[in-house]
């Protein structure tokens, strides 16, 4: 693969064969050296943005309480052994996000600042982002299916998904 292109060779390692345990994934969220990459609406956590943009990755208490606040949480792999996870915060008022972040988080959109950001960083931030667009839209379009249907809406407060469950969210319609 290309190392010219922003959004590739993130150096995560997606544990293909532990992503769907359980326990395992508890575990891994519990960890001291947890990071997680927040996503609200739409947009990723930055720092230093007028000078040398730098992506946030909160761990420890921190990362604990946005892992909590999240309206999902997305396993995204591991980098240098220590588990990564999404955390789409998009529900939140700005004042919720103060209380979680401190004053003045600032959250901005990755396709302004993408490219000045290490690859490596950049395709993590990317892929949270587009998992957490993805799900959101596929929630929200089975919500909108269920109205139309007058059937019971499946709500997915607070899911725990990882990136293998992508496709289970939506159930087989039987004929």
């Amino acid at each position: 693969m290309s190392t010219n292109l922003i959004y590739t060779a993130s150096g995560l390692d997606r544990q293909a064969t532990r992503r769907t345990d359980a326990d395992w994934l508890d575990t891994q969220e519990n960890r001291a050296d947890m990071r997680v990459i927040p996503v609200w609406r739409d947009k990723n956590l930055l720092d230093s943005i007028d000078t040398a943009p730098l992506p946030l990755m909160p761990s420890g208490d921190v990362g604990t309480r946005l892992l909590n606040a999240a309206d999902t949480v997305l396993f995204l792999g591991l980098i240098d052994g220590a588990p990564v996870f999404g955390a789409d915060l998009s529900s939140l008022m700005e004042e919720d996000l103060e209380i979680l972040l401190g004053p003045n988080p600032t959250f901005v959109d990755l396709r302004a600042t993408g490219w000045l950001l290490p690859r490596n960083e950049a395709a993590i931030l990317a892929y949270a982002r587009g998992l957490a667009i993805g799900i959101a839209h596929t929630v929200s379009a089975d919500a909108v299916e269920a109205q139309q249907n007058h059937s019971k809406a499946v709500m997915c407060a607070n899911a725990r998904l990882k990136p293998a469950d992508v496709n289970l969210i939506r159930a087989p319609t039987q004929p």
